[in-house]
């Protein structure tokens, strides 16, 4: 089978002499498989997922992917000067496109509302449509739920089950269990896998 993603001992060390935050890791994500990282905050997740969407580049080992990857942080430092509309044009994501993903995740509305006016729930939606934008084969999303209400959580839910149904591959970050069930869960830890439980 295809392989959309594959860590081949990969090391990850910010710093020459620093302690590895990821060390040997070895991972393989299957088309069509949703994962789902955990961990206690500074256990490597982000890092992980940074690794695997082509962000970070690991210090040792090597990373390979089937495809392009969407990636999602959970947060930016802070909200660009621009709309959502305006934002998603500079990320290259088509004016069709972007106004459809708006329609799906429930931010049509503030389209054009400048995004330092608004709430951080609807630049974390724009965050995510960018991801969705294209069809990638390999979706990684750091905490997709988060600040998300119920029906943005829905809508989102229902959106990553049909990418997942057309042979996308999801590495989904997540404190707690999200509404899309997961094939396997990944607990990171002292810079290594620890579980990898169904």
């Amino acid at each position: 089978m295809t392989r959309a993603l594959r860590f081949h001992g990969v090391v990850k060390r910010y710093g020459r002499r620093a302690a590895p935050v990821l060390a040997d890791v070895d991972l393989e994500v299957r088309p069509g498989e949703v994962v789902r990282v955990t961990g206690a905050n500074g256990s490597g997740k982000t890092t992980l997922l940074r690794l695997a969407a082509g962000v970070s580049r690991p210090s040792a080992g090597r990373v390979e992917r089937g495809g392009r990857a969407g990636w999602a942080p959970d947060r930016l430092d802070a909200a660009p000067p621009l709309s959502a509309r305006e934002l998603l044009r500079a990320l290259g994501v088509a004016p069709g496109e972007a106004a459809a993903l708006a329609e799906r995740l429930g931010f049509a509305a503030w389209l054009d509302g400048r995004l330092a006016h608004d709430s951080s729930g609807t630049l974390h939606k724009v965050l995510l449509a960018q991801a969705l934008a294209g069809d990638p084969p390999l979706l990684v999303l750091d905490e997709p739920w988060a600040g998300l209400d119920e029906d943005a959580r829905a809508a989102l839910a229902t959106v990553l089950a049909e990418r997942r149904e057309r042979g996308a591959a999801l590495l989904l970050s997540e404190h707690g269990a999200g509404p899309l069930a997961a094939d396997r869960t990944l607990t990171v830890g002292a810079g290594r896998i620890e579980a990898a439980a169904p």
